[in-house]
This record gives structure tokens, C-alpha cells and sequence, in this order.
């Protein structure tokens, strides 16, 4: 992919641009202290590129974003979080 144009990307007001096509999987993931956890693996299809399927996964989760005079924002509903991005509930 060296060399190639991904965009356009979209980076005044909102995000725009195209989702993509997702295939959902079932996995069983082992987390770091060993406990298995149920969780889906979402899998684009091959043209996709990553911000095609960032873009998807957070409509899908119904995250809203957008750019202004200060910058970037993201609006994620229920949810609280932390300036590190992690969740602070």
C-alpha cells in the first residue's frame, strides 16, 4: 500500500465519507490474566480500507464526532471517559 492515496478524507464538520461491509464472527478471546471472554470479531471485506471500518464500527456503536474551531470531538453516548480515553465507570 506504499505510496497509495487512502483518502479523502473528510476532516472539517463531520466525518463523512463511506462505511464498509462488516462480517461478523464469534471468537472466544484469552485476556492477558488468562480468563476467556466471549467477543466479536468484525472482519471488512478486503478492499476496505482502516478508516472505512473505524467509521463503520463507530456509527454502528452511535459515537458522533466532528471537527470545530477547537478541534477534534467525539460524542459516545452512555458512557463515561477519562482524558487517557479509557472508561471511567
Amino acid at each position: 500500500m506504499t505510496g497509495t492515496n487512502h483518502g479523502p478524507y473528510h476532516r472539517l464538520g463531520g466525518p463523512g465519507g463511506p462505511g464498509c461491509a462488516l462480517a461478523p464472527l464469534p471468537v472466544v478471546a484469552k485476556l492477558a490474566s488468562g480468563e476467556t471472554i466471549e467477543a466479536t470479531l468484525l472482519s471488512a471485506h478486503a478492499d476496505a480500507t482502516e478508516i472505512e471500518l473505524l467509521r463503520t464500527i463507530a456509527k454502528s456503536l452511535g459515537v458522533n464526532w466532528g471537527h470545530d474551531d477547537f478541534g477534534w470531538w467525539a460524542m459516545v453516548p452512555g458512557q463515561s471517559v477519562s482524558a487517557n480515553g479509557k472508561s471511567a465507570g
